[in-house]
């Protein structure tokens, strides 16, 4: 973005005198903005700033002339850090960033307000001293820019205010002189050394002799120091980036509005020497060899009347010298997986500025998520977590695509099903890849044990998949449990209960579903007798093989195609709300929920926290029961529990082999027979009754 001369101020009224000699002129600032500059303030945007349009602080850092960017101010993904370590070289320039919400907004701030506003804070600095004690100060910048979210385009107009002089700073025949010419070669290490020993001022005060040659360097805070005839003795410093030799970077502007009000002009012009610093030195270094290196020195003149007086000028050309604003788009130069991570998570995030400010979408990102089932479930639970910005996805099924699934399971499509089918999970976890890059998603072919399915006659394959089951469970946060079978759903529910795992259930029928959440542990001490039950807490009979007799109709999945979609969105969707409250999944559970309830205090940003979730097609209607736990459960009572913390597989083994082996453990069986008593007993007083009669 090119250089520009500007000169010190407008011209001087008609009728009135010009002022002797040239007006002198500056090479404006040019902004330099790195991508990632761009990025941040996406970001800042998006996060914090939301619908504000209030300014946020930055800054802009610009380099002595030797670095070889013309009048540069860089802008980067540090501009927005509080505090930043810069080089020696470099001087930061503190501003503002006024950020709006629509092209309109834009096109109707009031452009010269802003600037004005700036003005008028450094003439206010300029006046209370606070420029002296704080040099940086002196230069400033602000920054007006839409943000499109969307496109990643940005329409942005950079200002860097300067106040204008009423009698314009004008410069002698003479031409800007180097350093070494002016300066003796013995005078030039107190020049050196004092620079140096400053760190590389933005700008400083050099003390001349009786010969003006340097005798001291001096912060510019040391100018209240003198006074009438002693501040000619003082050369005027500037770190300077502009490569110029003819003229002086921005930086002098405003240093000369603060000297037409700090010195003295009223017996007439003033005669002021100006050094250019355009390489900071280092202690010792010898410049007298390279005339040139360490800068210019500008002999400059302030007349009476040159008091700044709130005038101010400073908004940056556009690309083709006119004034007016510019625009950049990252669109096509940011990396296709990352620009599909920063769409995908534009929505969630737009939903904290108004509806949801309290949503945790971090929360969503960091969580793994297990799914166990890879089929019509599976694929819509799965395309729901991806929505909301889900990334670490692991998909476990045991059966292949065949050409009965893409219709309705929504991640496969026909050539999945070629040659004999593609594993489920792989098949998923590929799709999952395709839709979005930036994805985490593993695949398991996985055949998991179930009671009444005995294992003998491979022990090992079983012994494996319980140990990487009970893995993949244990490293994971949340779990679904999407398999086809009751009794599939055992294991899994017993090992998830046990490690105190988040776990959803999602089940169907041919026109009806239940999504539930499963309650915490009973070995936690937390647990008690109000814990939420699990999907086999309503059962007296333990799961067993159910598959042995099954007609076709009864072998696949038959459901109403609309059926499967509602239900993985409402599991989705009662997963994220759970992941929302501190509790998780021992979160108390809401009942008997008005469709049109205000949402309670305590619970989620997202709404209610159900138990269950049982929806029914034919009325199109849902209803939210609470079930606790069962003592004598098949898979979260405490007895099934410790059994399998004690024996391990050789317990799972038992009950493959055998169903009624986890009745007797779990105290299903005397549980029937206490109950069978009960109503013996019953009956016999109800047949004594009769028998009064």
């Amino acid at each position: 973005e090119g250089t520009m001369a500007s000169s010190a101020g407008p011209p001087p009224p008609p009728g009135s005198a010009p002022p002797k000699g040239a007006l002198a002129r500056f090479a404006s600032f040019a902004s330099f903005v790195d991508v990632k500059f761009w990025q941040a303030l996406e970001a800042k945007k998006l996060d914090e700033l939301k619908l504000s349009a209030v300014p946020c602080a930055a800054h802009g850092v610009y380099a002595a002339a030797e670095g070889g960017a013309a009048c540069q101010l860089l802008f980067d993904e540090r501009s927005f850090e509080e505090h930043r370590e810069s080089p020696r070289s470099e001087a930061t320039v503190p501003g503002e960033v006024i950020v709006v919400n629509s092209i309109k907004d834009f096109k109707a701030l009031d452009k010269n307000q802003i600037l004005r506003e700036a003005g008028e804070q450094l003439l206010g600095d300029m006046r209370s001293g606070t420029s002296l004690e704080r040099p940086e100060l002196l230069n400033r910048f602000v920054l007006i820019a839409f943000v499109n979210l969307k496109t990643h385009e940005f329409i942005y107009w950079f200002g860097f205010p300067a106040l204008t002089l009423p009698a314009p700073a004008t410069v002698p025949d003479s031409p800007p002189r180097p350093v070494a010419d002016v300066f003796h070669p013995e005078a030039l290490p107190v020049l050196v050394d004092g620079i140096s020993h400053l760190g590389a001022p933005q700008y400083f005060l050099v003390r001349l002799d009786g010969d003006r040659q340097p005798s001291d360097v001096l912060p510019l805070a040391a100018l209240d120091q003198f006074s009438g005839s002693e501040d000619d003795q003082l050369c005027f410093g500037f770190l300077d980036p502009c490569t110029m030799p003819e003229h002086p970077g921005w930086p002098l502007r405003n240093l000369l509005a603060l000297l037409a009000l700090r010195l003295d002009t009223a017996d007439g012009p003033r005669r002021i020497s100006i050094l250019s610093l355009r390489r900071v030195p280092r202690p010792g270094d010898d410049v007298s060899g390279d005339p040139t290196s360490l800068g210019q020195v500008f002999d400059m003149i302030l007349h009476p009347g040159s008091a700044p007086d709130g005038n101010v000028t400073g908004w940056e050309p556009n690309q083709r010298g006119k004034n007016g604003p510019r625009k950049v788009d990252l669109s096509g130069i940011m990396d296709p997986v990352k620009l599909a991570a920063s769409s995908m998570d534009l929505n969630l995030k737009l939903m904290r500025w108004r509806a949801l400010p309290e949503l945790d979408t971090a929360a969503l990102a960091d969580t793994r998520v297990l799914l166990l089932g890879a089929g019509t479930l599976g694929c819509n639970v799965a395309r729901n977590l991806l929505g909301w910005g889900v990334r670490r996805i692991t998909l476990v099924d045991n059966g292949v695509v065949s050409f009965s699934n893409p219709t309705r399971q929504s991640l496969f499509e026909f050539s999945d099903c070629v040659g004999g089918g593609t594993p489920k999970a792989r098949a998923a976890a590929k799709a999952l890849e395709r839709i979005f890059p930036g994805v985490e998603a593993r695949s398991l072919q996985l055949s998991i044990p179930m009671p009444g399915h005995s294992v003998e006659t491979d022990l090992d394959a079983a012994r494996r998949a319980v140990e990487t089951l009970h893995d993949e469970i244990n490293q994971h946060d949340v779990v679904f449990l999407l398999t086809d079978t009751r009794e599939s759903r055992w294991l899994p529910t017993m090992i998830a209960t046990l490690l105190d795992k988040t776990m959803i259930n999602v089940a169907l029928g041919i026109d009806s579903f239940l999504v539930a959440r499963h309650g915490g542990s009973p070995l936690e001490p937390r647990a008690s007798e109000e814990r939420l039950g699990c999907y086999f807490c309503n059962d007296v009979v333990g799961p067993r093989d159910s598959t042995q007799d099954r007609t076709i109709d009864q072998q696949c999945t038959v459901t109403r195609p609309g059926l499967a979609p509602v239900a993985a969105g409402i599991a989705v969707e009662l997963a994220v709300s759970l992941l929302q409250h501190p509790d998780r999944h021992w979160a108390e559970a809401d009942v008997s929920i008005p469709v049109m309830e205000e949402r309670r205090e305590g619970t989620t940003p997202l709404g209610c926290l159900p138990h269950q979730i049982r929806g029914y097609l034919p009325t199109f209607g849902m209803v939210h029961p609470k079930a606790k736990c069962f003592p004598q459960c098949s898979a979260c009572s405490v007895n099934v529990c410790l059994e399998y913390q004690q024996k391990g597989f050789t317990f799972i083994e038992e009950v493959c082999a055998d169903a009624q082996v986890l009745e007797q453990v779990s105290g299903l069986t005397e549980f029937r027979a206490q109950t069978e008593k009960l109503l013996s007993d019953l009956d016999g007083e109800l047949e004594g009754f009769e028998d009064d009669f």
